[in-house]
This record gives structure tokens, C-alpha cells and sequence, in this order.
């Protein structure tokens, strides 16, 4: 698992967020493709609130959002969150998509240079 890249508000408080329980509650939310943490049933003495970066069943990464005054998210801040997630899931898709024409594009090159140039 990569290092966390944490992004913190001007201001905001400098509390551990790299702890150990809260890399645990991490995992958690990506092994098993569901919320945890803060304001959740599941976990909930972490300070932040994990999100799995998904789309249906494939996950492609954890958010952590601290939840430092311990409410849940309203329902529109949750649902533009998703809906942020969900955009970055579908550029990574494009991406990745790209990639995979490159290198098909690049083996159909390779595979013309090497039948006229025997």
C-alpha cells in the first residue's frame, strides 16, 4: 500500500492522521469496498471518515475525510463527494483505456516491422 498523501485545510488541526488505527480503517474500507470510520457503524473510533474509491465492485482507492467535529456529512455534501469520486474513477478509466489502445496500437507496429523486415 502506497504512503498517504495528506491535504490539510489552512488552519486546520495538525492531529495525527496516519496513526495506526486509522491505517487500519483504511484498509479495511478498501478490502472491503465499504465506508468505515468516523460516523460510521464500522470502525468508528478512527478519526476520519474512509471512502472507497469504486465503481461496482472494483475499488481504486480510499479517501479519508477527518471528521473533526464528529456529524456526519449532510446529504447534499455526501452526494457531491460521490459524485466527485465517482469522476475521478471515470478519468482513471479514460486513462487507463488510453493506454491500453497505445500499447495495442504500439504491438501492431512492432509485430508489422517485424514481418517486413525478416
Amino acid at each position: 500500500m502506497f504512503a498517504p498523501t495528506i491535504y490539510r485545510a489552512q488552519g486546520s488541526s495538525k492531529c495525527n492522521l496516519t496513526s495506526e488505527n486509522e491505517k487500519t480503517v483504511a484498509i479495511w474500507a478498501l478490502r472491503n469496498n465499504k465506508h468505515a470510520g468516523a460516523t460510521t457503524e464500522t470502525l468508528s473510533s478512527a478519526k476520519c471518515l474512509y471512502l472507497a474509491i469504486r465503481v461496482n465492485d472494483r475499488v481504486y482507492g480510499v479517501v479519508g475525510i477527518y471528521m473533526g467535529n464528529g456529524q456526519p456529512l449532510d446529504a447534499f455534501e455526501n452526494s457531491v463527494l460521490l459524485s466527485i469520486l465517482g469522476e475521478c474513477v471515470n478519468l482513471n478509466q479514460s486513462v487507463e483505456l488510453m493506454d491500453e489502445v497505445i500499447a495495442e496500437a504500439l504491438r501492431h507496429v512492432n509485430r508489422r516491422q517485424q514481418h517486413h523486415n525478416p
